[in-house]
């Protein structure tokens, strides 16, 4: 590999771990409000709470995870751009 690749990908990755560990924690702080919601209106059990968490934020992990793919290439190519 090539060190504009590497560098590149290096890049790639750390714009990529950034942009998902803030959408992540945004997901899961809007899930977990919504989830405990609705258990203290007694929709829900209590004991259930981490494991609904838990599987809304799988479900809405696609979505998360192509939002920061994309975040992270564009703002790898932006810096290219500028550094050039």
């Amino acid at each position: 590999m090539t060190l504009f690749r590497r560098a590149l990908l290096g890049e790639f990755s750390a714009n990529g771990a950034a942009v998902l560990s803030v959408l992540l924690l945004v997901v899961v702080s809007t899930q977990i409000i919504r989830v405990l919601r609705t258990a203290v209106i007694s929709l829900i059990p209590t004991q259930g709470v981490f494991a609904l968490v838990g599987f809304s934020v799988l479900t809405s992990l696609p979505i998360v995870m192509g939002g920061s793919l994309f975040l992270a290439v564009l703002l790898t190519l932006t810096r290219c751009y500028r550094d050039s």
